[in-house]
């Protein structure tokens, strides 16, 4: 069998065959985004999000203001304007998640540099040696001397036959007490069960078969099955990693999604 990934495309392929995306197939469980995406629609048009008890609440009185405030400068009179305001407030959460995308990439390329220098440089373990000014990735750094004892892996390609899925993990590493983890960026303010599911797929996969390159030649055989998955999901004012150990059910849970997405597709 011969696993290729089409970086053009963005395909993996398995004997040329395309196979199933990870965070595709993960596309099947909804996030509770829908508040989220009403919300920058609701924006266009003054509106300031009441708050909650955790986050704190807006007075009414800034909330009204600024409702004032663009009244006083919205094109009430102009259909066709008030149109292009409305096709604006439609399309903004699509506006949102493409900057988001972007954001998110150059935030993972910060966060894999830094496990690349102590692959390279370090034999895996962390290192405070490292010089950066982002912020996010010092919280990467100080998380990682804490809790890592050495990374095994960054950016590894992986497939599973058996359940048709390809996939890339952001990263592998091993704890203080032995146990195997893999590890993935996330662009979110908070972590969803989808993306403990997706890390469980890129579990799966690298125990099946191990880890390649772009190219399919592979890197790395694991001789243990992983033991838990976390998340750091940088998109949070001050990141903090989340782990879930459910290896067994997220297994099964994995299985659904591959069948129901086969399924929808």
């Amino acid at each position: 069998m011969q696993y290729k990934f089409d970086k053009q495309n963005h395909i993996h392929t398995l004997d040329g065959q395309p196979l199933i995306g990870t965070s595709s197939m993960s596309s099947v469980l909804a996030k509770p985004l829908t508040w989220w995406a009403s919300g920058l629609a609701c924006e266009k048009f003054g509106w300031i999000n009441k708050g909650n008890k955790i986050k704190g609440f807006v007075s009414k009185e800034k909330r009204i203001k600024s409702v004032e405030k663009f009244l006083e400068k919205a094109p009430v009179n102009n259909p066709e304007e008030w149109l292009e305001l409305c096709d604006e407030a439609y399309s903004a959460h699509a506006i949102k998640l493409k900057d988001s995308a972007s954001d998110g990439t150059d935030m993972h390329e910060e966060m894999e540099k830094y496990i690349k220098y102590c692959l390279t440089n370090n034999e895996g373990k962390p290192t405070l040696e490292y010089k950066t000014k982002n912020e996010k990735v010092k919280i990467l750094i100080s998380w990682a001397i804490s809790n890592v004892k050495r990374f095994l892996f960054s950016e590894a390609y992986c497939y599973s036959k058996e359940l048709w899925l390809g996939g890339i993990t952001d990263c592998g590493f091993e704890d203080k007490n032995g146990k195997y983890v893999i590890l993935d960026f996330k662009s979110s303010k908070e972590v969803y069960l989808s993306q403990f599911w997706q890390c469980i797929g890129y579990a799966i996969q690298l125990e099946e078969n191990g880890a390649f390159d772009e190219n399919g030649n592979q890197i790395m055989k694991f001789n243990k099955s992983f033991d838990y998955v976390a998340v750091l999901p940088f998109g949070m004012e001050k990141p903090t990693v989340q782990t879930n150990e459910d290896m067994i059910g997220g297994k099964e849970a994995v299985k659904a999604m591959c069948v129901l997405y086969k399924k929808l597709n």
